[in-house]
């Protein structure tokens, strides 16, 4: 696939002024932006960036990991615990182990589901999820998914598959891998028709339902999220592959696309 060049160092230098004094006008303590000073920030770099949410964190936080905690983290780990809210015990599916869906595996692992399924065409894609939590993966370039999903749940299927990629085939992929009164979560942006069989679900009583950025709220779950790192339970360094210069974020985002790497940070400096 052949990356456009986004020229985002000129953008982001354009405005840089402006974000600077936006900053300054706001007042915090340390690393930590309380009460009015939330607003005051939200409503300052909203009308630079399209920021809706700024959230206060612990001082000392490290940026790097805040970072991660912007979409990927958020989107993956929520769809699981907020959206679909899985319990001990209950089997999981996430179709797709990359950033997002990395995420929705160490979700459903802090969340006690078994098995946890990673389904994805890449091997090191899959290596990496067992890291996170995975129990067993599938390499749906290799083996049927669906069948290997029923296989691995004695026949009954997935209680939830997380569909973290934006293919309206692996939407139909996930439904089928539903057990009765599963839930498939729909959370990569497919953007193509999708075409069931009602009484697949209708016999079934599946459940098809979505989930934006996590089911997020920004205020009490990035909190969360940092607690559960520092305590050692959430994996942030580990989804970090490089770090790499503004100027060569093309090169960021084509390892990205390549499936080279997992995420990778670019530092504005």
């Amino acid at each position: 696939m052949n990356i456009p060049f986004i020229d985002l160092n000129a953008q982001y230098l354009s405005i840089k002024n402006e974000i600077d004094a936006a900053i300054s006008r706001v007042v915090s303590k340390g690393n930590f932006i309380l009460g009015p000073e939330v607003k005051a920030f939200e409503e300052e770099m909203s009308s630079y960036l399209g920021i809706n949410y700024a959230v206060g964190v612990a001082s000392g936080t490290d940026a790097l990991h805040l970072a991660l905690l912007a979409c990927g983290v958020i989107t993956g780990y929520g769809a699981v615990v907020n959206k679909a809210k899985v319990k001990p015990g209950q089997s999981c599916v996430v179709i797709g182990v990359g950033g997002v869906g990395l995420n929705a595996i160490q979700g459903a692992s802090i969340s006690g589901a078994y098995p946890v399924i990673a389904v994805d065409m890449l091997d090191n894609k899959l290596e990496a999820a067992k890291e996170f939590g995975a129990t067993h993966v599938v390499n749906g370039s290799k083996d049927d998914p669906v069948e290997k999903v029923k296989e691995l749940t004695g026949g009954y299927g997935a209680d939830y598959v997380i569909i973290t990629v934006g293919v309206t085939p692996a939407i139909a992929q996930a439904i089928a891998m539903l057990a009765r009164q599963g839930t498939a979560v729909i959370v990569g942006l497919a953007t193509t028709n999708l075409e069931v069989f009602p009484m697949d679900i209708i016999d079934f009583e599946k459940v098809i339902t979505a989930s934006f950025m996590g089911t997020t709220n920004l205020s009490q779950d990035i909190p969360k999220l940092v607690a559960l790192y520092q305590a050692g339970i959430l994996k942030l360094d580990e989804l970090i592959t490089a770090h790499y210069p503004l100027d060569e974020i093309n090169d960021a985002i084509d390892a990205v696309t390549k499936g080279a790497a997992l995420r990778n940070i670019i530092t504005f400096t």
